[in-house]
């Protein structure tokens, strides 16, 4: 399989007990495992099975962002969390570990 350059999120889920990686650029593009490692390489095969289908059907596939276009999509996305915590819609999680997450997140680009 191809490298792919696009940008994965790792997440965890307390209702499913799996990893969720999420490849925002590719419009419901999800895997999940019970690992980080699982769900991270479920999450390529499912890249290539996007690219695959989109390729079938004629549909356009998005270019990898760019670092600087990552880079501000953490940073929303931070926000977006820091806000939650704020709201209490996930007091469960605090700043910090919104923060680590993001930087996990950056190096895990693939």
């Amino acid at each position: 399989m191809p490298k792919s350059k696009y940008d994965i999120i790792l997440s965890w889920s307390d209702e499913d007990q799996v990893f969720v990686a999420e490849v925002p650029e590719l419009a419901g593009c999800m895997a999940h495992g019970k690992t980080q490692e699982a769900a991270l390489r479920n999450a390529k095969q499912a890249i290539q099975l996007w690219s695959d289908t989109a390729r079938e059907f004629s549909d356009p596939i998005p270019e990898p962002k760019t670092t600087s276009d990552t880079n501000s999509l953490w940073v929303k996305e931070a926000q977006r969390r820091f806000k939650e915590i704020q709201d209490g819609i996930a007091v469960c999680r605090s700043a910090e570990d919104v923060l680590r997450e993001a930087r996990e997140k950056l190096t895990n680009k693939i």
